[in-house]
């Protein structure tokens, strides 16, 4: 039970770091496409 949990938590821990790096990386894309369509309409 207990190396269970643990391995669950550590999952979920990483799990969510690289869903944190994912959100940043879509996010920077998408800004960095709507920076660019502003530029290329200006």
């Amino acid at each position: 039970m207990n190396n269970t949990r643990r391995v669950s938590v550590a999952n979920t821990k990483t799990i969510a770091i690289v869903a944190g790096k994912l959100l940043l990386i879509i996010v920077r894309e998408a800004a960095e496409r709507i920076a660019s369509r502003n530029h290329s309409r200006y």
